[in-house]
């Protein structure tokens, strides 16, 4: 009687372990395939940034040094830097779709006049329309490719210009150069 107690604990042992070690390892399941960066750019290197909006001004602004972003138009104030590198992080996101362009009609999609245009020096994002099954994602158009995009940063390009300008009232690196006591 003992002996089958035992028997039956062993069996259940190493049931639990052999369901273990498939959990841990999961046999038979392929590991996802990392995409590519949505564009393979050095974000280091670009030097200018123009959002273009179409019923906004246009928001131009200007690396100065290699943190340091100055917003150009519609004013001459340093940039704020959180959100100037969250725009550059669209171009290294591995969390897109891309679309067959032959099968989308750029016009319905409002990317053949996009509501926001970024430029990234020479290279340009078009923004189009959301997702319409709201799984917060957008369209944005890139060369003749068309991509579904997690929309992290659509509501950053539309905002008014004084959203990207810094924070401080003294700019990014202030330095102390006097200071006066009463």
């Amino acid at each position: 009687m003992i002996q089958q107690r035992w028997l039956v604990n062993l069996i259940l042992l190493g049931f639990i372990i052999v369901l273990t070690v498939l959990v841990i390892y999961e046999p038979g399941l392929d590991k996802p395939v990392e995409l590519p960066k949505l564009v393979d750019i050095d974000t280091s290197k670009i030097q200018t940034i123009r959002i273009e909006r179409t019923d906004k001004e246009t928001v131009e602004l200007s690396r100065e040094s290699v943190e340091g972003w100055q917003l150009k138009n519609p004013l001459n104030v340093p940039a704020n830097t959180f959100h100037v590198n969250h725009l550059l992080n669209i171009l290294t996101s591995r969390n897109y779709k891309l679309l067959d362009v032959n099968q989308l009609k750029l016009a319905d999609l409002k990317l053949e006049q996009p509501l926001v245009r970024v430029s990234f020096d020479q290279l340009t994002l078009a923004f189009g329309d959301a997702y319409p099954l709201d799984t917060g994602q957008r369209y944005l158009r890139i060369d003749q490719k068309v991509y579904l995009l997690t929309n992290s940063v659509y509501s950053l390009l539309t905002e008014e210009a004084i959203k990207f300008a810094s924070l401080s009232p003294l700019g990014n690196a202030p330095k102390m150069t006097e200071l006066q006591l009463p």
